[in-house]
């Protein structure tokens, strides 16, 4: 049961870490395309 316990935080976990660099990398991404939209004109 301990085990079980184990591999559910640790999914969790790797989840919600998969999210977080996906949200900062798109955040990234759709900051530096409206800044080329800006330099552009």
């Amino acid at each position: 049961m301990k085990r079980l316990l184990f591999v559910i935080i640790a999914v969790a976990a790797l989840y919600a870490g998969y999210w977080f660099v996906g949200s900062n990398g798109a955040t990234a991404g759709f900051e530096r395309w409206f800044e080329d939209r800006r330099a552009e004109g």
